[in-house]
């Protein structure tokens, strides 16, 4: 008798936990949807960090091509 009170109390407890964490799971999940819905939401403020990521990309492009061009002119300068 007291081996399956034993038995039942384990049950009782793994039940319990296996409800809380479908509970938590589920919450996760909640969560998760949530967070992707708000960004998605927001789709301008995705548009300007991706403009200021290419803008600054640019900025990078145009420095090295100018420094480019200088070190060139100055060999053509330095030839002449």
């Amino acid at each position: 008798m007291l081996l399956s009170l034993g038995n039942m109390t384990n049950v009782i407890k793994d039940s319990v936990q296996n409800k809380q964490d479908t509970l938590y799971n589920k919450t996760q999940v909640e969560k998760s949807k949530a967070a992707s819905s708000k960004e998605i939401s927001n789709p301008i403020h995705t548009i300007l960090k991706t403009n200021t990521y290419l803008k600054s990309k640019e900025q990078k492009f145009l420095s090295h091509k100018h420094i480019y061009y200088r070190q060139n002119e100055k060999t053509l300068q330095l030839l002449s």
